[in-house]
């Protein structure tokens, strides 16, 4: 069992639509897991913010879409 860890990501959604928030959140979240070699079985939890600017979509809507793999 590997020990539990910490990663930071940050990205900027090109404009405020729902296509693009969606594309900037499973970007992010793909180069995250292959860069770190992480199984996203082994993800218990991912924690979002999201700036005042964006309204037009929820990144965790995002996240959750992506099906954990």
């Amino acid at each position: 069992m590997r020990p539990p860890r910490g990663i930071r990501g940050a990205v900027q959604a090109p404009a405020d639509t729902p296509a693009e928030i969606d594309a900037s959140t499973r970007g992010l979240l793909l180069e995250m897991v292959e860069r770190n070699g992480i199984d996203p079985g082994d993800m218990v939890a991912i924690w979002f913010t999201q700036t005042p600017d964006l309204t037009a979509a929820h990144a965790p809507s995002s996240a959750r879409g992506r099906g954990g793999g």
